[in-house]
């Protein structure tokens, strides 16, 4: 492969990893939301859904932080194969 072609990839990758940190942040302001609005002054509640949602936020939050750190310092076989596995667990 050219160089120009590795170039490219890695570009891409990065956008595709920014673009879901961006995603991810405005995820936050929906689990909080969705936390706030179950407050049981219904004669239904679900706190459940708010755990859930803030749950799934911090588990999304700590493998963006995980990448990060893969994509940035640790290049190595294990930690982009443990990286993986755990995307793909979470899918």
């Amino acid at each position: 492969m050219p160089a120009s072609d590795i170039s490219n990839g890695k570009r891409f990758i990065t956008s595709l990893w920014f673009m879901s940190m961006i995603l991810i942040f405005a995820l936050i302001f929906a689990a909080v939301a969705m936390a706030a609005h179950n407050d049981c002054s219904d004669n239904y509640c679900s706190k459940s859904q708010g755990f859930a949602a803030v749950w799934n936020t911090a588990m999304c939050v700590a493998v963006t932080v995980f990448g990060t750190k893969v994509f940035r310092h640790y290049k190595d076989e294990t930690s982009v194969g443990l990286l993986m596995g755990t995307l793909f667990v979470m899918r």
